[in-house]
């Protein structure tokens, strides 16, 4: 049973830490065990290299620059994962020698689930690695045509058209010049702005709109739910129909804000 192998194996490395085995200690790729930590398929040993009492780094590098959320962004881990690491001060900016972020690693593997997450956390979709290459770039080597199938390609399309309206009207995007090379996705992400203009100017209560639910950070968001009293209610009795392509990210961003709040409630009832 795998679970039994890695609660076994997490007991051992406990009990080997404790006895002074260094958690820094690196293989002759320089990978430390927190590397091979955060590529596995359960984050059981992940948990327990960041935790507090152990004192493994977030952002150890090996000797190509490859951080813990490099590891894990490439590979098909459990979501908690990369969510652990990004809590426990993991940099989702931090590039490999070859100028890659953990979102570019995510998107030339096709990890739609970890391309969520890291977006969520603000991983910026137009880094370019050394080649000038951006994370959409990566994507698209990645998969076959035609290339709107992928769940990842819709997900960065929808990305990029929140990121073009916050920006000058004249800023020319490399992203831009691949979607508009290709009919489906031109189509696709024609949609989108549309749907996001929609977003701007549609306010479910006084001080929030919805482009402003999926554009401002987790901890915003929780502020105006906090200090609105009306705020949950306005939201769930809203109908998405005039941009049901973002329906789904504005309801994940509506609940991470709302496990913040709960979070905060925590941690206040816990200091009383």
């Amino acid at each position: 049973n795998l679970n039994i192998r890695y609660t076994l194996y997490t007991h051992l490395a406990v009990a080997l830490i404790r006895k002074g085995v260094p958690l820094d200690a690196k293989s002759s790729s320089g990978f430390q065990p927190i590397h091979l930590a955060a590529a596995r398929p359960s984050d059981t040993w992940l948990q327990l290299y960041l935790y507090i009492d152990m004192g493994a780094d977030a952002n150890a590098l090996a000797e190509d620059g490859l951080s813990p959320l490099h590891m894990a962004a490439r590979s098909q881990v459990p979501a908690t994962t990369l969510s652990t690491l990004l809590k426990r001060g993991a940099n989702i900016h931090l590039k490999t020698t070859q100028g890659r972020t953990a979102l570019h690693e995510a998107c030339a593997n096709s990890r739609e689930d970890n391309i969520r997450i890291l977006l969520s956390a603000g991983a910026d979709m137009l880094a370019e690695d050394c080649d000038g290459k951006t994370p959409f770039t990566a994507l698209c080597r990645s998969i076959e045509p035609p290339y709107i199938e992928s769940p990842s390609v819709r997900l960065m399309i929808k990305a990029l058209a929140l990121k073009k309206d916050r920006l000058q009207p004249s800023v020319k995007l490399k992203d831009e010049r691949l979607v508009r090379s290709n009919r489906e996705m031109r189509a696709y992400y024609r949609d989108c702005r549309a749907q996001v203009a929609s977003l701007k100017l549609t306010r479910f209560t006084e001080d929030c709109t919805f482009l402003e639910l999926l554009t401002k950070s987790c901890e915003q968001i929780a502020g105006l739910m906090m200090r609105n009293g009306n705020f949950k209610v306005n939201f769930r009795l809203y109908d998405f129909s005039g941009f049901a392509m973002y329906a789904e990210d504005a309801l994940a961003a509506f609940e991470r804000a709302q496990r913040h709040c709960e979070d905060l409630a925590m941690s206040s009832s816990e200091i009383r």
